[in-house]
């Protein structure tokens, strides 16, 4: 099973996200159901493994906190982009959970990513060089700047199909308590 761990997004954030796919070739667009941000990304992993990874993130603690939706960028070259994202201002709270599921998960021997966390919300993916140019010429401006309350962070399973991928929420981890104070 693919499996990866992130933060789910509001329904008004996803819809809000996805007026700014409008611009965007069609077959670049991510789903707007599928909108969250990612904390790890853990590929294959069997039913053994998921149990391990579980038990570890059961163990995570952290308080809830705020972030907001900040700007627009891309991964990619000068003349193609991969990957066009929304990005994510928030406080240390959110590093600091981040942080804390990489280590957890890399005492289990699971490989992290080495590049730093930037974290980011896919908003279209090039399959194509011509996509990669139209995304490059996305043309959006601005973003507002949307606030997102988070409470829990989930692992996800990603199911691929001829329509693309699924997410589903294998498990929530819920923050300590309920609200920011």
């Amino acid at each position: 099973m693919l499996l990866f761990i992130a933060i789910d997004l509001p329904p008004e954030v996803k819809a809000y996200l996805a007026t700014l796919q409008a611009r965007l070739p069609d077959e670049a667009l991510a789903k707007p159901k599928n909108f969250h941000l990612t904390l790890m990304f853990l590929g294959e992993c069997d039913e053994a493994m998921r149990q391990k990874v579980e038990a570890a993130l059961s163990k995570v603690s952290f308080k809830p906190f705020i972030m907001s939706l900040s700007r627009v960028g891309n991964f990619g070259g000068r003349y193609y982009t991969r990957v066009l994202w929304a990005g994510i201002e928030a406080e240390k709270e959110l590093y600091h959970l981040q942080q804390q599921v990489e280590e957890r998960l890399s005492a289990l021997g699971i490989v992290v990513d080495r590049r730093g966390y930037q974290p980011h919300i896919t908003l279209a993916r090039a399959k194509s060089p011509g996509a990669g140019t139209a995304l490059n010429n996305h043309g959006i401006t601005g973003i507002e700047k949307h606030i997102i309350q988070v409470n829990a962070f989930h692992l996800f399973q990603s199911h691929l199909d001829e329509e693309g991928s699924r997410h589903e929420i294998l498990r929530s981890f819920p923050a300590s308590s309920a609200t920011v104070s």
